[in-house]
């Protein structure tokens, strides 16, 4: 057997990861991780999924109506499309990356008679191009902020140009790495969801994803779809307004999206918007 000394082992180099999430989380946002396991059903565990709900609510800026998922943005939006969306419906993807194809890939294995507006990845949409792709459809999905690019699609001349075609339209706008952070006025665009996630501009840990939905198409929302249960974003709607939820929420996230809420409600938003250019 050998006497030489154990030798020190060099720990590893770490490097940092230049990314749009997950961020960086504040001290006092992990702090809410720490508490003591609390209960969802309970008053305190209700007040607070009310609460934070109405933060979101609030950071939009819009009288929209938040749904928080126990999920990634990917799970809020396959909630949202199957929750607005009927089979077989006529659904429009406009794309320029990763993500934005994500939606396309998403309507074609549910079914949906999908048709998609490509543009290079980095490149920006055109809105009359998208426009007259979704004259005739259910549906657009579009996305704000392309996140594997960092390109800032247009959303309020795309949106503009395609209801002024198409007045019935559904729009639902992937706005994981720009809710928050880049200007974004919902009803004032014509646009009807806002998809988002807890990892990204809110700056709270992985595991959340928000679907605000505007009032007028709440009252388009499918009973029931036959596609969707956990992500029924009807049903969930709907208990979130009562202050419950059909599945057991991630409560903890939930403290500590509405603790890391509180700062980027610090500010108004034109303020807020300008320090992340």
């Amino acid at each position: 057997m050998s006497d030489a000394l154990p030798t020190q082992h060099t720990p590893l180099n770490r490097t940092r990861l230049i990314a749009p999430g997950p961020v960086e989380v504040a001290p006092d946002v992990l702090a809410q991780l720490a508490q003591p396991q609390m209960h969802h059903r309970a008053q305190a565990g209700i007040d607070k999924l009310m609460e934070a709900r109405a933060k979101l609510t609030q950071l939009l800026g819009d009288p929209f109506d938040a749904v928080i998922t126990t999920s990634s943005g990917t799970g809020a939006f396959e909630g949202a499309l199957l929750s607005t969306t009927p089979p077989g419906a006529r659904v429009v993807n406009a794309q320029a990356g990763k993500f934005s194809e994500r939606w396309g890939e998403m309507a074609q294995r549910f079914g949906y008679d999908t048709a998609l507006v490509a543009r290079p990845w980095g490149e920006v949409l055109d809105p009359q191009e998208v426009a007259d792709a979704a004259r005739g459809a259910h549906t657009l999905l579009i996305t704000h902020s392309e996140t594997s690019t960092g390109a800032l699609h247009d959303l309020e001349a795309i949106a503009g140009a395609a209801k002024a075609q198409n007045p019935d339209l559904i729009i639902i706008a992937d706005c994981i790495t720009s809710y928050g952070v880049a200007e974004l006025r919902p009803a004032a665009w014509g646009v009807d969801v806002i998809v988002s996630g807890s990892q990204k501009g809110t700056a709270t840990p992985p595991g959340l994803g928000f679907v605000l939905f505007s009032p007028e198409v709440q009252a388009r929302m499918i009973r029931n779809p036959g596609n969707a249960f956990y992500l029924d974003m009807t049903r969930e709607l709907a208990g979130q307004k009562a202050g419950s939820t059909p599945q057991t929420p991630a409560i903890n996230l939930i403290y500590a999206l509405s603790t890391a809420l509180d700062r980027l409600l610090s500010v108004p938003h034109e303020v807020l918007w300008a320090e992340q250019r």
